[in-house]
């Protein structure tokens, strides 16, 4: 993927796969998972936030459509099927049980793949086209909470900043 948003998005989500894999690796060890999984959570509601609350929004208004149509709504309607499924992994936690970790955690790894390819494939491309850097740089901001420098194109540096 080249562009302002994808490469960024892509960057992200190598992040999100870092984070998940580091759980991954350590369901069977509930009480060290529980802290992989946490930072996960976070990072994931940032990432979801900000398709939700500027960029799918923004795509929707350049592309001249309703409020939630088709692939919109679809990624609206997999990011609280995720938020669902991430909350079974939590509570599965709780419980401590391998089993019922592993399983809930193989239905959000397969919603998570499928739900990204569609955003890699449509989504993130589109807004290549339109989405300015300043406003770009200020949605990160504003929702990532840190101050990015100004060329958003190189989305492996910012992740870096935020997250060493």
């Amino acid at each position: 993927m080249e562009g302002l948003v994808s490469n960024f998005m892509d960057a992200d989500h190598a992040y999100l796969d870092k984070l998940w894999v580091g759980f991954l690796g350590e369901e069977n060890n509930p009480e060290s998972s529980s802290e992989l999984l946490k930072r996960f959570k976070r990072h994931l509601l940032l990432h979801i936030e900000l398709e939700d609350n500027f960029l799918f929004p923004l795509l929707n208004s350049h592309i001249n459509m309703g409020i939630n149509p088709g692939l919109l709504a679809m990624a609206k309607r997999d990011h609280r099927n995720i938020i669902k499924l991430l909350a079974m992994v939590e509570e599965a936690g709780l419980g401590r049980d391998i089993r019922e970790i592993k399983a809930a955690s193989r239905h959000l790894h397969r919603a998570l793949e499928k739900h990204r390819l569609r955003e890699d494939e449509i989504h993130y491309p589109v807004c290549d086209f339109f989405v300015e850097p300043e406003e770009w740089n200020s949605a990160l901001s504003r929702i990532y909470g840190k101050r990015l420098e100004k060329d958003a194109r190189e989305g492996n540096k910012y992740l870096e900043k935020i997250y060493g």
